[in-house]
């Protein structure tokens, strides 16, 4: 039934990894804000964030993680798409590690 809406098993995947992605940075640059205003206290505030997410009773690792050692091929779009997560939140960290 749900390959009704995904042609593959990768396209669901992707989709899934796609929505993730979203979700995971807005949380944790809307949490980020929430514990702290300034910069300097923001680059602390994103341990805390993760701190909360580990300690979560569904906690299972890292998504992105887990697709790019599934699928190595650099060239894969799994590991593309796992890969541009993790580029993202490096932009966002180094953002806010410049403005402090």
């Amino acid at each position: 039934a749900i390959y009704k809406h995904f042609r593959s098993k990768d396209d669901l995947i992707l989709a899934t990894l796609r929505l993730r992605d979203e979700q995971f940075r807005n949380w944790l640059m809307r949490r980020v804000d929430a514990i702290a205003t300034e910069p300097k206290d923001q680059l602390l505030a994103i341990f805390d964030a993760l701190g909360e997410w580990f300690e979560e009773a569904g906690f299972r690792s890292c998504m992105f993680i887990k697709a790019s050692s599934e699928y190595q091929d650099r060239s894969n779009p799994i590991h593309a798409t796992a890969a541009e997560h993790k580029r993202l939140l490096l932009i966002y960290f180094t953002e806010i590690a410049q403005k402090a």
